[in-house]
């Protein structure tokens, strides 16, 4: 996973022509997650952790229909992980109950079409590295 995370930063960084060494300009650019990336919308989701885990599941299946059904009228999202880590923060100024826990942000807006993010090169770790599927085609004994 970490391996992952560094050929990311590698990739994202190196699009925006900023070196690993440059750690100012690492720290501005990460700092626009929390401006939503420029982006006129900004969403902050929470979970009652009273419910079970298998919520969780629900509350993603809620996202992704919230990102489908901005693709659709032809706006782009982002799903931002990084509010989770300002939780108390968050949960403060939106005045969210108090066992209430961060699910992510996500940036809602038009999207750059100039940007040269769009054209990131990232590869996707291969299905077989991280599932296992039984009964499909294979034999056992």
């Amino acid at each position: 996973m970490r391996l992952r995370q560094e050929a990311f930063g590698s990739v994202y960084y190196g699009a925006l022509g900023v070196p690993k060494e440059d750690v100012r300009q690492r720290a501005t650019i990460t700092g626009r997650n929390f401006e939503f990336f420029g982006a006129p919308v900004g969403l902050i989701f929470a979970i009652d952790p009273t419910l079970t885990k298998f919520s969780w599941l629900d509350y993603g299946l809620f996202l992704q229909t919230i990102m489908i059904a901005a693709t659709a009228l032809g706006l782009a999202t982002c799903p931002q992980v990084s509010f989770v880590r300002y939780q108390d923060i968050i949960s403060k100024q939106l005045d969210f109950p108090a066992e209430f826990e961060v699910v992510c942000g996500m940036s809602l807006g038009f999207p750059d079409e100039e940007s040269v993010l769009n054209e990131l090169d990232m590869g996707r770790e291969p299905v077989g590295s991280f599932t296992k599927f039984l009964g499909f085609g294979t034999q056992r004994a």
